[in-house]
């Protein structure tokens, strides 16, 4: 009796009792039973939830999980000018001035904590070109923010109709890029701020008087960093992100939940165990597409 006891607390029983069909568990794996997904279920929850507490306490946040990008400002001006190729359209020149006009633009959104074209105080995009010290005669601004890397925020940008026209205006030549990390309402993000604009001296195709005019823009939110301007790459290491460890987290359980049902379903057919319940291939496919749905699915956010 004693030996029977001590197998069935030995590590591997438990395991075979959790993965294998057998008479301890009505022959299906206990993974699969009503019980044991509830519990699972739970703990997802649980491990969602607790993420997303983590944005009341952004000290704690940046222990537990720390934030990057991958994000650079070379990498989004090369994005931009390869979708201007296609249409065979001008490159977008790098400029300083529009850079630092960015830059305080993304920190403004940090200081105030606000995500929008229009500032609280109802400072706008020319106002930041202005102090900049750049003189325009037309210009333009795309906002994003939670994205991970360059190639998400530029597919994002051309999808929104209005952030597709500020990077295909044939009359633009030159672009300002600020890409900045900080805190923004309780979230730890990165902040993407491009500003297109035709300097006064260029004549412009179609322009009936130098009128300055601003186009809805799309907006990416980034983290605070002084250091980003003009040209000059911030290319960290991606750590972690709630997003990203999440969906991971995700992507464990389900394929761990689907590894199982083929198991169970290897044994039970093998062994030839007749089950009121086992629609284990209807189970697979509906995971799998959970799954497929995990890997697809990209955080982050334009503004019109």
């Amino acid at each position: 009796m004693a030996k029977k006891r001590k197998i069935k607390d030995s590590f591997w029983f438990k395991v075979n009792h959790l993965f294998k069909p057998q008479a301890s568990n009505r022959y299906r794996s206990k993974l699969l039973h009503p019980q044991s997904l509830l519990v699972v279920s739970m703990v997802l929850l649980a491990f969602f939830s607790l993420f997303n507490a983590l944005r009341f306490f952004p000290s704690l946040a940046d222990k537990v999980l720390g934030f990057s990008s991958n994000i650079t400002a070379d990498g989004l001006l090369v994005g931009t000018n390869e979708e201007r190729q296609k249409l065979n359209l001008e490159k977008l020149v790098l400029n300083d001035e529009l850079s630092q006009a960015a830059l305080a633009k993304a920190q403004d959104m940090f200081n105030d904590q606000y995500w929008a074209h229009v500032a609280p105080d109802g400072k706008q995009a020319w106002d930041f070109i202005k102090e900049a010290k750049y003189v325009y005669k037309y210009a333009g601004e795309n906002l994003a923010r939670d994205f991970n890397n360059n190639d998400e925020v530029v597919e994002a940008w051309m999808a929104s109709p209005s952030h597709r026209e500020n990077i295909v205006n044939g009359d633009f030549t030159q672009m300002g890029l600020a890409v900045v990390n900080g805190n923004l309402k309780g979230f730890n993000t990165t902040l993407v701020v491009q500003i297109f604009a035709v300097p006064s001296s260029v004549t412009m195709k179609g322009n009936d008087g130098g009128e300055f005019h601003l186009p809805k823009a799309a907006e990416p939110t980034f983290e605070v960093n002084d250091s980003v301007a003009g040209a000059e790459t911030i290319n960290r290491d991606l750590v972690f992100s709630p997003l990203n460890l999440t969906r991971a987290f995700f992507l464990l359980v389900v394929l761990l939940i689907v590894l199982t049902l083929l198991y169970d379903s290897l044994i039970a057919s093998s062994r030839k165990y007749e089950r009121l319940v086992g629609q284990n291939f209807a189970h697979v496919a509906l995971f799998v597409t959970v799954a497929f749905l995990l890997v697809l699915f990209k955080g982050g956010a334009v503004l019109p």
